[in-house]
Formats: C-alpha cells, sequence, structure tokens
C-alpha cells in the first residue's frame, strides 16, 4: 500500500511541476521580433589581437571590467610563486655546487649529503616549471576569452530562442514508473509572406 501511495504522490508532483513551468515560459510575439544580430568579426578579431598583445585588454574592450582583475591576479600570485621557487632552486644549486667541489664557499648544510640537497633542488626546480607553465595557460586562456565574450556579445538571445524542460513519468509493461526530464529548444524563425490580398 504504502508503494502505490508514492507513486500517486509522484506522479503528482510531476504533474503540478509540469503544469507550473508550462504556465512560466513565454512565448514570442511574432508581429515583434528583433533582427537577428550577426558576428561582428572586426570586433571578434580586435578583441582576440588586443588581449595577445597586453593581458585584459580585449576583456576592457568586451567590456568584462572585472576581467583584469582575475587575470592579474593569477599573474601576480604565480608569478610571486615563480621568483620564489627559482630563488630557492638557485640557492640549492649553489648548494649541490659546493657540496661537489665545483665552486669555492662555506657548506651551509654540513648535516645534509649532496643527495638530499640535490632532491630539495629538483623539488624548488619543479615548482618553478609548474609556475612558469600555470603563467602560459593564464594568457592563452586570457586570449581564449576574449575572443568567446567577442562571439557572445553578439549572440542572438531574441525570442525567437526558446527552451522549455518539464518532468515526465514513463509507465512500462510491467507497471513500473521511470521519472525522465523532457527537453525542448525551440527556434523559430520569421515566415515571408508570398503575396498580398488585394481585398
Amino acid at each position: 500500500m504504502p508503494y502505490k501511495i508514492k507513486k500517486i504522490f509522484f506522479i503528482l508532483l510531476f504533474a503540478s511541476l509540469s503544469s507550473l513551468l508550462q504556465s512560466q515560459t513565454l512565448t514570442p510575439d511574432s508581429a515583434e521580433t528583433p533582427p537577428v544580430r550577426k558576428y561582428d568579426t572586426k570586433h571578434i578579431r580586435r578583441a582576440t589581437i588586443m588581449s595577445a598583445a597586453l593581458p585584459g585588454l580585449g576583456q576592457i574592450y568586451n567590456k568584462k571590467y572585472f576581467k583584469p582583475v582575475i587575470i592579474y591576479t593569477l599573474f601576480g600570485g604565480l608569478g610571486y610563486f615563480f621568483y620564489t621557487n627559482n630563488q630557492e632552486y638557485q640557492f640549492y644549486r649553489s648548494i649541490v655546487r659546493i657540496k661537489s667541489g665545483l665552486d669555492p664557499g662555506p657548506d651551509l648544510y654540513p648535516q645534509y649529503d649532496i643527495n638530499q640537497v640535490q632532491l630539495l633542488k629538483l623539488q624548488y626546480k619543479k615548482y618553478r616549471d609548474m609556475s612558469a607553465v600555470g603563467i602560459g595557460l593564464v594568457y592563452l586562456l586570457n586570449i581564449i576569452d576574449a575572443n568567446v565574450d567577442g562571439h557572445l556579445k553578439t549572440f542572438d538571445v531574441s525570442d525567437n530562442l526558446t527552451m522549455r524542460w518539464e518532468p515526465t513519468a514513463i509507465f512500462t509493461n510491467g507497471g513500473n514508473v521511470a521519472y525522465a526530464l523532457n527537453f525542448n529548444i525551440t527556434i523559430k524563425t520569421k515566415t515571408k509572406k508570398c503575396f498580398k490580398n488585394p481585398f
């Protein structure tokens, strides 16, 4: 008995959600359809070149003023990690050269052997290289972001595009109920009249 009540409850829940979502879907007014905007290739190209020349400039050109702050925060953090890890790498590199007898100087870490110092040197070298790769990735993502923003700036968001989703219940042959989500995308085009009514 509780299973049937649960089944009826879910059917009523999905039916009420479906009716609620259908009442909230917007129907476009066919009398007033705004013109579809086309891609402005000059704008897209200009934003991409500006971001390649100076990171963040393409985002400013696309009027996304918060993005250069994020870009330069990432550059600053990765640059700091690159600098500090490079300093540590150079320091332990000099210690390895002193321990191996290639450079003169006092041994600052007599308690460590050359293999342990070599391990520290390689660890900081790895961190430095990862920071350099991160700087390169932020630079590339900055260019890609400016290009994508340029495309989205001229993207068609008129009422000709509608999207609707609604829950559905599917009854199987064995008497079981499967719940699913129905998803519809509609693209409506404006129809032209071929002739005028003379009357």
